[in-house]
């Protein structure tokens, strides 16, 4: 027969079901309001209903051989001698129980041996069931199964043609779920594939079969849930239409006297199925609820007992969950309530009638004086103003001849209100203590504390909360003399401020302000601790007058905050000890290269220490080291002026530029290397000169590659006309050569002759002619040779 599990969460002062709604192979369905049962079960029988309640006690209506209550009276509201229950299921007279600790019980009717106790008799009392290991148990009309962890299925009374009176393995293995009906079962495998086990009419088979056989039309995974019925099997898809088969019991006209092939179910958007033993209820997403089938005892709900062909809406919305059992229907609404409709069975003692044909609350008929209980003791473990007003309207909910128990529950109840007050009277009285942090509040709090019992902890922690603020106003003076002892020696930097501010400081509590007093006091100590370290350096390299001694100096000055006076004062006598050293170091470079210079007489030498006197400040080491400088400067001018003219004298050979040279190598003082090297030289040009060929009155006064300069005896005789012969040829006035013979007016008797061929011998002579035309002058012949 189906379960109902409903989810339990804590809402205020209300109790929600403890766990997801399961019917069938429904996996969950979260309740979105509060309830007001404090259970977490319902499940449904043939003859019998049971409220499995939160702390894992339940309460039975119904039959009561099935649920164990050592009678067969019927009816009777009773609450289950098993305890720590996980679940219960049950079949036609017969219930069985999976405890936490994964024991089981069993109790009812026994005739062929579902109750798996090793008989066939009745049983009035739960008696344990020997197998272990089990999951999850499933009841159908006269067998019982078991579905182990390792996946295993285990049964015990008749099960399709098996029959066992103790659990027996039907050797189907590798199952996660199981939903029965009352003569058959479907089995969900762990790869989702379903099997059927059971009475052929229910699934539409030819005959009913003890062996699974594999469901082809569906896999669990596209399902939301699989219900199984008296005689027939629905399932619900993830897209909420209904397809089924079987017999038409419990289906009106939706399906054939046997319908053998798989039908849709005309209704959509379903969120929950559940078939009973002659009608079906359908709840969907909208909450409506929509029933076909038999309605004699009005499990349908629509206000009287006709039985329906088709679907037909039920007289309750705002369903969250619905059952279906044997002539009656359950519904759970969003708020949480419990609803009924049809044959009262179990319930007719409290409904005082035997059935009824529209949806009635019963959640306030049962529970009430334990939950009352309950919540009074919430009330009093949790100390909460809303599980107080909680249990008061339980109480309220009670009814009249509850007696000394509701006298009991108040009393109790009013002692937490007293609590309650208090506490809030000192919550209230601590709160503004530690707000005006007043002598005068704190006073109130102390008294509203004590009226508080000894040892509760709400007494200890509004205690310690205002000792914390007796211990901040005391800490708050101890904090200001610090602050100020800390901003005076900040101010002051001196060492006995310091030493005087650190001793309030030492004595603060640890914390943020300590920290950070600390930190500033600190701060002013490393700043007198640097300013003194500092000192003593600077004084140590004015003393010493050392790189070493002044770079130790700098880096402890660096230590000292930019722009503080004291650092200045530092700088700028460090700044002179290094300003002394530097320029006798620039000194020393200077006048090692200016004597440089004067050794080796070279112009980047010269340079070098120019760039070094230059940069010395103005004084007499100064101007006596730019002197020398000078002097070698002058020497190397000399010194190039002359090499320029002995150079000019080697290219031209002329006798003018070998005086000038001489005259610039006079300039060097005697004895020097480069004056004798030079005057060497000049004087092989004037020996050159000097040795160049002549004949009579003509002589070769130069020579180059291309041309040959010549001079003659000056004659007295004016306005002569030359001719100047070269070999066969005769040179014009321009100095070039021509075959013309030619006689060219000269003033200057000396005369370059051009455009000679390089390395070549000539033979030249000249003659002179008056202004009749009479020879006057003709010269020997002379033979020279142009350069190469």
């Amino acid at each position: 027969m189906p379960t109902i599990s409903l989810f339990a969460i804590v809402f205020g002062c209300n109790l929600l079901f403890s766990k997801a709604l399961k019917v069938s192979a429904l996996d969950s369905i979260s309740l979105p309001n509060a309830s007001k049962v404090g259970i977490k079960e319902i499940s449904a029988g043939d003859y019998t209903v049971t409220f499995i309640k939160n702390n894992g006690t339940a309460l039975g209506l119904g039959n009561g051989q099935a649920l164990g209550t050592g009678s067969t009276e019927y009816y009777k509201p009773s609450k289950l001698s098993v305890d720590n229950i996980k679940q219960i299921s049950h079949g036609r007279g017969f219930s069985v129980i999976l405890k936490n600790d994964g024991t089981l019980y069993s109790s009812g009717w026994n005739a062929t041996g579902q109750l798996g106790i090793g008989s066939t008799t009745d049983q009035s009392s739960p008696v344990k069931v020997s197998i272990s290991d089990v999951k999850e148990i499933n009841c159908g009309a006269e067998y019982a199964l078991y579905l182990k962890n390792d996946g295993s299925l285990w049964y015990s009374g008749s099960f399709g043609n098996r029959k066992s009176t103790t659990p027996a393995n039907t050797g189907i293995s590798g199952i996660k779920k199981m939903i029965s009906g009352r003569y058959n079962c479907i089995l969900v495998r762990n790869d989702n594939t379903l099997l059927f086990v059971g009475n052929a009419d229910a699934i539409g088979l030819s005959k009913t079969t003890s062996d699974p056989t594999t469901i082809t039309n569906f896999r669990y995974s596209d399902l939301k849930q699989i219900s199984c019925g008296y005689e027939n099997t629905l399932y619900l898809k993830n897209d909420g239409t209904v397809w089924g088969y079987g017999s038409n019991n419990g289906m009106g006209d939706i399906f054939s006297y046997n319908q053998t092939t798989l039908k849709q179910i005309p209704i959509s958007g379903v969120k929950q199925v559940s078939c009973g033993k002659w009608h079906t209820v359908f709840l969907k997403n909208d909450g409506t609820v929509w029933g076909v089938g038999s309605n004699m005892s009005g499990q349908l709900g629509i206000g009287n007992t006709n039985s329906q062909s088709q679907l037909a809406k039920m007289s309750i919305d705002n369903v969250a969950q619905v059952i279906a059992g044997d002539g009656y229907t359950i519904f759970v609404k969003n708020d949480g309530t419990i609803w009924f409709t049809g044959e009262t069975s179990g319930l007719r003692q409290l409904l005082k009638s035997d059935n009824t044909t529209t949806p009635v609350l019963i959640s306030n008929i049962f529970f009430s004086l334990d939950r009352a209980t309950e919540a009074v003791l919430k009330a009093e473990n949790s100390k909460l103003q809303s599980d107080v007003n909680a249990a008061k309207t339980l109480l309220n909910d009670l009814p009249e001849n509850s007696g000394d128990d509701y006298s009991n529950l108040t009393n109790r109840l009013y002692k937490v209100q007293y609590y309650i007050d208090n506490l809030s009277n000192a919550t209230n009285a601590v709160i503004a203590a530690e707000n005006t942090k007043t002598q005068a509040n704190i006073s109130s709090a102390q008294a509203a504390i004590n009226s508080l019992p000894n040892g509760d902890s709400n007494r200890i922690a509004l205690q310690k909360r205002l000792d914390a603020v007796k211990t901040y106003l005391t800490y708050q003076a101890q904090l200001l003399n610090a602050k100020n002892a800390v901003a005076k020696a900040e101010n002051s930097k001196l060492q006995t401020d310091v030493t005087s501010a650190q001793s309030l400081v030492t004595a603060l509590q640890n914390g943020a302000d300590k920290t950070a007093l600390q930190a500033r006091l600190t701060s002013v100590q490393n700043y007198i601790n640097n300013v003194a370290a500092a000192t003593t350096k600077v004084t140590s390299a004015e003393t010493t007058k050392t790189q070493a001694s002044i770079d130790l100096a700098q880096s402890a000055i660096n230590l000292l905050p930019v722009g503080d006076n004291t650092r200045t004062a530092l700088q700028n006598r460090l700044n002179a000890v290094q300003a002394s050293i530097t320029y006798q170091t620039q000194l020393a470079n200077a006048t090692n290269a200016v004597a440089k210079a004067e050794v080796t007489k070279l112009q980047a030498d010269v340079t070098s220490a120019q760039t070094l006197v230059t940069a010395l400040i103005d004084g007499a080491p100064k101007t006596a080291l730019q002197t020398r400088l000078t002097a070698v400067q002058l020497y190397i001018d000399n010194v190039n002026y002359a090499t320029t003219k002995v150079e000019n004298a080697e290219n031209t050979k002329v006798q003018a530029n070998v005086d000038l040279a001489q005259a610039a190598i006079n300039l060097l003082p005697e004895g020097d290397s480069n004056r004798d090297t030079l005057q060497s030289r000049l004087d092989a040009i004037q020996n050159y000169i000097d040795n160049l060929p002549s004949a009579t009155n003509i002589k070769v006064t130069q020579i180059g590659k291309d041309s040959i300069s010549i001079s003659w005896q000056p004659n007295s005789i004016n306005k002569l006309r030359y001719q100047i012969k070269v070999g066969s040829q005769y040179v014009a006035l321009d100095g070039t050569l021509t075959t013309t013979p030619t006689w060219i007016l000269l003033t200057n008797k000396n005369f370059t002759i051009k455009g000679l061929t390089t390395n070549t011998s000539y033979d030249i002579s000249v003659k002179a002619r008056n202004q009749e035309g009479i020879i006057c002058f003709e010269s020997g012949t002379v033979t020279a040779t142009t350069l190469n």
